[in-house]
């Protein structure tokens, strides 16, 4: 993650790797990762790439129970990126950092294990 440039597919895997993942780390704690992560979004240009690193550093606040104050200001900034989609995240994360257990209802650990019923 500390290449200057990283191909958006492998930021794209990184960011869903480390969001579903990250809390294994016994090499890096979670903030540490949530903070490689703000620094990994600052190197990208994909919008798409930059929303899903958003939500795996949601998600890893989920896990953690609080938000390192590096990653808060981070999404404040996005609050008002000219992107929708990281707006979108950006105010959603920020509404649900009010409502902890709501968070963590609905961002589950290990949720990629998890059977989806389509009806």
């Amino acid at each position: 993650m500390e290449r200057p440039k990283l191909p958006d597919i492998l930021s794209q895997s990184i960011a869903w790797v480390l969001g579903e993942y990250g809390y294994l780390s016994t090499s890096h704690s979670k903030e540490s990762i949530m903070n490689n992560l703000c620094d990994l979004s600052h190197r990208c240009v994909d919008t798409i790439t930059k929303a899903q690193i958003v939500t795996a550093i949601i998600k890893l606040i989920a896990q953690n129970g609080s938000c390192p104050h590096k990653v808060m200001q981070f999404m404040i900034a996005n609050k008002k990126s000219i992107s929708t989609e990281l707006q979108q995240r950006s105010i959603e994360f920020c509404i649900l950092l009010n409502y902890s257990n709501t968070m963590v209802d609905v961002l589950p650990v290990d949720a990629s294990c998890e059977d989806i019923e389509v009806r």
